[in-house]
C-alpha cells in the first residue's frame, strides 16, 4: 500500500497542479477576463457537483472519514486497510471534477490550445490550477 501511495501522489501533484503550461484553455472570440471568469465559474460548480455525487450513497461515509489524513498520526486505531474507499473516493473525486471542469468549459466554447498555436497577440494567465488565454 505505501509503495502504490508513493508512486500515486507524486503523480495526482504533478497533475493536478499548474504544470500543463502548455496548454491553455482558449475561444478566440473571448476576452482575457471573460475566460477568466468562465474558467472559475467552471471550477466552482466542478467542485460543488462532484462533491455531492461523492456524498451519493455509492461512496458514503462518514464526514471524519472523508476529512481525515491519509496517514493518521494521532494513533486513533485506522487500520490502512480501511483507507482504501478512501483512496477510491479521493482518486474517483479529482477524475470526476476535472472531467466536470472540462465539460463546462467546453460547453461555454473553449478548446485546449497548445501555447504555439495562440499567436503572439493572445494574453494569457493562470486561474486556480487552470490556464487560460483571451485576447
Amino acid at each position: 500500500m505505501r509503495a502504490f501511495a508513493s508512486i500515486l501522489l507524486p503523480i495526482g501533484f504533478a497533475l493536478s497542479t499548474c504544470s500543463c503550461a502548455v496548454h491553455y484553455w482558449y475561444d478566440p472570440a473571448k476576452t482575457l477576463n471573460q475566460a477568466r471568469r468562465d474558467c472559475r465559474e467552471c471550477y466552482d460548480q466542478a467542485v460543488t457537483l462532484a462533491s455531492e455525487d461523492l456524498a451519493h450513497e455509492y461512496y458514503s461515509r462518514s464526514p471524519e472519514m472523508r476529512q481525515r489524513p491519509y496517514c493518521s498520526t494521532r494513533g486513533d486505531g485506522l487500520d490502512p486497510v480501511d483507507l482504501g474507499p478512501l483512496w477510491e473516493s479521493t482518486f474517483w473525486g479529482d477524475t470526476h471534477r476535472e472531467n466536470l471542469f472540462r465539460g463546462c468549459m467546453k460547453s461555454r466554447g473553449y478548446r485546449l490550445a497548445r501555447e504555439d498555436q495562440l499567436g503572439r497577440r493572445v494574453r494569457k494567465s493562470c486561474v486556480r490550477t487552470h490556464k487560460v488565454a483571451g485576447r
